[in-house]
């Protein structure tokens, strides 16, 4: 354990967990992202000798997920609106793994009990308002119960956070210093959307319809960067990409994922610069061609959340369009699908091409790969426990597991690979 164990890590002795029911409690297990979790503990949970509980509201669909899934596992009911059945849960456990959203909603007494009862916590949240609010809220306590909370381990940030570290790492070893800038730009993708998904969305939409902080919060580029009243804010965006030679749009996740890499490079002491040049993008080339197509993209892009912003076209896509809660992409349940995104570092002072690494996976990505992500996240932190090295606090993927993590994530048919 000791590439987990960095040497600048904060030690705690977590006693707390001594002695604890279950190594990992799977909570929203019943969900469509929490059934596709399951299974992947499932081909684990033997092997690695662990004690692993499904939680849910409901018994009976808990024992029918049961029954789908190889090995046993004890069952959890627990309601998460209410803190005596969260707080019950949480100091049987270790690890707990948080797969029932909105965050905003099902999470604040489950991320509270958990930084003050010293248990770990990952999640899939992309509510930065709502993550800002916890770590304002537990940071303190989190850091002294040690109990390590990492939101953010699925698609959306875990090929961003640890992308960019791993760039970071090959241009060193390449003798190329500190990219002055980066871009992160999607390839070939299937995949959809689920219905959980699409209700973590609408809500954080409804909120910042009457919350001025919760607005501003994702408006901020750096409204989870701890020292972010010092922080420069990054240079003025244009259309036409001048790194990449093309016009462009952001990506959808941009705004979550770029909040989480900019954390993470405050939290580890600013190796990019106070401001780094970060971004991510679609491509649409450099001609006239790119120039239209990414003018169409936007404007797309922008109607569709006009439309979720009215209470009535919001009302009216989620009759006819978006899944309905616990229904999700039949190539996340099929085992299919694909993601490719390029993270490409860049420098002014010489003339070399930009270094390059690749993340990519056969599986749908916001289910299928975040399936593997967030689990193998939670494996290697049940790791950390049992090695007294979990880095406490509120963590991002990239400071609480670093490069292992991608070194597992490869392993398991997520790939982190260099150019």
């Amino acid at each position: 354990m000791s590439a987990v164990c960095l040497k600048q890590y904060i030690r705690v002795m977590n006693t707390q967990t001594a002695g604890r029911d279950y190594d990992i409690a799977l909570v929203g297990a019943t969900g469509f992202a929490g059934s596709l979790i399951a299974e992947y503990l499932a081909g684990h949970k033997a092997a690695a000798g662990l004690r692993i509980a499904l939680a849910g509201r409901s018994r009976s669909r808990l024992e029918a997920l049961r029954t789908t899934l190889s090995g046993s596992f004890d069952l959890e009911r627990i309601d998460l609106l209410e803190q005596v059945s969260v707080d019950i849960l949480v100091q049987k456990t270790r690890v707990v793994i948080a797969a029932a959203g909105p965050y905003s909603r099902y999470g604040n007494l489950l991320v509270a009990s958990c930084a003050g009862h010293g248990t770990h916590y990952v999640d899939l949240s992309g509510e930065t308002p709502w993550m800002r609010r916890m770590i304002q809220h537990h940071e303190h306590a989190a850091r002294a119960s040690g109990a390590c909370i990492v939101h953010a381990c699925g698609y959306d940030s875990i090929p961003s956070d640890l992308g960019v570290l791993f760039l970071q790492q090959v241009m060193r070893e390449r003798g190329r210093g500190t990219p002055d800038a980066i871009r992160y730009v999607p390839g070939p993708t299937e995949g959809g959307f689920s219905g959980g998904t699409v209700a973590s969305m609408l809500a954080m939409i409804k909120e910042a319809g009457s919350d001025a902080d919760t607005r501003a919060a994702l408006r901020d580029p750096d409204s989870l960067t701890p020292d972010a009243a010092a922080t420069p804010r990054s240079r003025k965006r244009r259309r036409f990409d001048p790194w990449l030679r093309a016009w462009t749009v952001p990506f959808v996740m941009e705004s979550v994922n770029s909040r989480i890499v900019r954390r993470t490079n405050a939290l580890a002491g600013h190796p990019l610069g106070p401001a780094p040049d970060y971004r991510e993008v679609i491509s649409f080339g450099s001609g006239p061609a790119g120039f239209l197509k990414s003018c169409f993209a936007s404007l797309g892009m922008g109607a569709f959340i006009l439309l979720l912003l009215f209470p009535p076209t919001r009302y009216l896509l989620s009759l006819t369009v978006l899944p309905k809660q616990g229904q999700g992409p039949k190539a996340a349940r099929e085992g299919r699908g694909r993601f490719l995104v390029t993270v490409s570092g860049y420098r002014t002072d010489d003339q070399e091409p930009p270094t390059r690494i690749r993340v990519s996976a056969e599986r749908d990505p916001g289910y299928g790969a975040t399936a593997i992500m967030i689990a193998e996240a939670a494996l290697l932190l049940v790791d950390q426990a049992e090695a007294d090295c979990a880095r406490p606090g509120f963590q991002t993927p990239a400071t609480a597991f670093s490069l292992p993590l991608a070194e597992r994530l490869t392993a398991a048919g997520v790939k982190f690979v260099r150019e």
